[in-house]
């Protein structure tokens, strides 16, 4: 009786160890082969995304190799368009920081001398 425990015990720690033997071996096979995995899981979303585009196009008369280069070509424009149009926005606000710095000293300092208990030095102290 104590030896089928003793077995069944003895399973059951089998089973564990060769679950967490089998998680550690996934997680360091996705930890050293993520450079490869993101481009794939990139390629696989935009394949995705495009196939609709691709299938229009095909339906509208132009063959398989025309219609996914002009889907690329759209999708790169479109990803090239929201770039340029982030950078040119974050150039005008690195412009326009200076001002924005100076409104901001003049409002602590407007709070400031709102009084002797005002908000800052509450909360300053």
């Amino acid at each position: 009786m104590a030896n089928a425990a003793q077995t069944s015990r003895n399973s059951r720690y089998l089973s564990v160890l060769t679950w967490t033997m089998a998680t550690a071996a996934v997680l360091a096979a996705l930890y050293w082969l993520h450079p490869i995995l993101i481009p794939v899981a990139l390629a696989l979303l935009l394949t995705f995304l495009l196939t609709p585009v691709v299938t229009a196009l095909q339906r509208w008369g132009l063959g398989r190799v025309p219609a996914v280069a002009v889907a690329t070509l759209l999708a790169t424009s479109v990803v090239v368009a929201l770039t340029w149009t982030v950078a040119g926005e974050f150039a005008n606000l690195l412009d326009e920081l200076p001002s924005y710095t100076g409104t901001v000293k003049a409002k602590i300092e407007q709070l400031r001398s709102a009084g002797e208990d005002g908000i800052v030095d509450r909360l300053s102290r």
